[in-house]
């Protein structure tokens, strides 16, 4: 614990009073590889690493996050980082495949905002199949009464016009 310590506090002085986050990203690695799978530094290199713009190496170190995860609530939160930094980087089409995985796997509660972003970038890469994810996410969220029927027609809507799938949209708009 006191190396650890040691390497965030000379991180933290690169970083935040030298201003140089390209050294406390060396730090931060180098101690990595002294200390590998110590959380608080990999979390002060993943800071770092968004402090400095570097998304593809973020991107990286995320994803090799994700192949240590096992609880399905930590990947779907790690899947919408990740969504997140491919954006960030310009990689929609990457971003669309996180926020797929993220939404279609697991049950993360998503704020109005977040489910908002979702659908503009996938009407954005005309994908139907997130769009309806979105929009049964928001169906799943929404409370009973005229919010839920609109939920549901928005749903029908999607899943039949684009989807491609009448009879399905037809169970939506029954429900």
């Amino acid at each position: 614990e006191k190396k650890r310590n040691l390497h965030l506090a000379i991180g933290g002085v690169q970083a935040e009073q030298l201003n140089d986050v390209g050294a406390a990203i060396a730090t931060y690695r180098a101690a990595l590889e002294e200390l590998p799978g110590d959380r608080p530094l990999r979390d002060a290199l993943l800071a770092a690493l968004a402090a400095a713009g570097d998304h593809a190496g973020l991107y990286v170190e995320l994803t090799d996050d994700r192949t240590h995860l096992h609880e399905a609530r930590d990947i779907a939160a790690l899947d919408l980082r990740l969504a997140e930094t491919a954006t960030s980087a310009g990689d929609l089409p990457g971003a669309v495949g996180h926020y797929r995985d993220a939404l279609g796997e697991h049950s993360l509660e998503l704020d109005a905002a977040a489910l908002d972003t979702i659908e503009e970038l996938a009407r954005g890469q005309g994908d139907v199949p997130l769009l309806v994810l979105v929009a049964e996410r928001r169906v799943g969220q929404a409370n009973e009464g005229v919010e839920r029927a609109r939920a549901l027609e928005h749903l029908g809507g999607l899943v039949g016009d684009r989807g491609g799938d009448p009879a399905r949209a037809a169970q939506y708009f029954l429900e």
